[in-house]
């Protein structure tokens, strides 16, 4: 299995100009986990939504039985160069010239938490607001 760069990504998690999500030749695909507690809330998102999560409750069960119809498949992690991935489907195989859009829920585009410093919060408002 040969690992490359996501040909068709546009933005997000980039890497020196390039992407720096994965993608393989099975149709899977291959994101880095951000640092710190982001990333470790993405990482047991996916794996509560998975039922892999040692904290199940039949309610839970139910919400993220629903959830996964709606998600790519989720196959697990995955260590690559020192950093967490998680892999997922990748949606876009098997197509010349796909169109997928990454909606996100919400008008913010940072992220007002304890570990964000008062200047990175006020560099995504002027981004966000010049």
């Amino acid at each position: 299995m040969s690992l490359k760069p996501s040909e068709h990504q546009v933005a997000g998690h980039m890497k020196g100009g390039t992407a720096a999500t994965l993608v393989d030749n099975e149709g899977k695909f291959y994101k880095p986990l951000q640092e710190g507690p982001r990333g470790a809330r993405e990482y047991e998102f996916y794996e509560t939504v998975k039922g892999n999560s040692m904290q199940e409750k039949s309610s839970k069960k139910e919400c993220t039985g629903t959830l996964q119809t709606f998600m790519p498949t989720y196959y697990g992690s995955t260590t690559i160069d020192g950093v967490k991935h998680i892999i997922v489907q990748d949606i876009n195989f098997g197509y010349d010239k796909p169109s997928c859009l990454d909606l996100k829920i919400g008008f913010r585009t940072w992220y007002e938490a304890p570990w964000n410093s008062d200047d990175w919060i006020s560099n995504r408002k002027q981004v966000a607001f010049p």
